[in-house]
């Protein structure tokens, strides 16, 4: 659907007076180019939504377009409080304060703050805590839905783990940096996995010690980064293949490309204790 600056600036007049309660018909320029902004992102979000099979049968106007769009926004405001509920029924943090405050502090507050209606495009948090993945060209809503979305993944991962071993990683490296962990744990986790895997310690507890640093170098050692990421990706699909997770393979493995570069470029500068935690 594409429309005109001369479609979409009555919808943004009707904004407005929604805005203003019809007290006024003129704004700052910076709230009516937010209001601007509003419009184009429901119009955006319909596009993307069950709900454009509306729009397929029927050309919409700016204004029904605008209006199927809100409740597309508002139908994934529900679809994403229901993933954070049932991602925080058994939540656990691994001793990683940034994680806990960015799940259970600040995303609370998205929920009370954000307005679908006057500003759906501003996601309101800075997100802090970093999941291995996300398109931050995204905005609003649909930013939030896919970062809980990679978060309930990589929750679900670090369920295979004990959770005793993932917070002791996370005490490792703040020990080291004699700093709060600002990283992501799913990575940390499948680093030490990958190592477990392949010096036969327990996956389920993933703690590598010093002597098992030349084992895990030979592996890799002749290597090309191609071989490594193969046989990373190959590794990280045997870790998880007993999850019953869909889309949980192929969003770990995607880190395959990125673990060999790191492990290659570490062998190259006898540095491995910077992608593995040894103790």
């Amino acid at each position: 659907m594409i429309y005109t600056a001369e479609e979409i600036l009555p919808v943004v007049s009707y904004l407005i007076d929604k805005y203003t309660s019809k007290e006024s018909s003129s704004v700052p320029y910076e709230t009516a180019r937010s209001l601007m902004e509003a419009v184009v992102y429901c119009i955006r979000e319909l596009e993307q939504s069950s709900y454009n099979s509306l729009a397929g049968e029927h050309q919409l106007t700016a204004r029904a377009a605008y209006e199927a769009g809100y409740e597309a926004v508002i139908h994934k405001v529900w679809r994403t409080k229901e993933l954070y509920e049932k991602m925080t029924e058994n939540f656990l943090f691994y001793g990683c304060a940034n994680y806990r405050d960015t799940i259970q502090t600040g995303m609370p507050q998205f929920f009370l703050r954000y307005d679908a209606r006057f500003c759906p495009q501003d996601h309101l948090l800075t997100l802090d805590y970093p999941p291995l993945f996300l398109d931050y060209r995204q905005q609003g809503i649909d930013l939030v839905h896919e970062y809980l979305g990679n978060l309930f993944l990589e929750q679900k991962f670090l369920s295979l783990f004990s959770p005793e071993a993932a917070e002791y990683l996370v005490r490792q490296q703040e020990e080291q940096n004699k700093a709060p962990y600002m990283g992501n744990i799913s990575e940390l986790v499948l680093l030490n996995a990958i190592g477990c895997f392949l010096t036969d310690c327990p996956l389920y507890e993933p703690v590598l010690y010093e002597k098992h640093e030349e084992e895990i170098a030979g592996y890799f050692s002749e290597d090309t980064r191609e071989q490594a990421e193969r046989k990373a990706a190959g590794i990280i699909k045997i870790i998880i293949r007993e999850a019953d997770t869909p889309g949980m393979t192929q969003y770990f493995t995607r880190m395959s490309r990125e673990l060999a570069a790191r492990i290659k470029n570490s062998l190259a500068h006898g540095t491995l204790s910077s992608v593995f935690t040894f103790s």
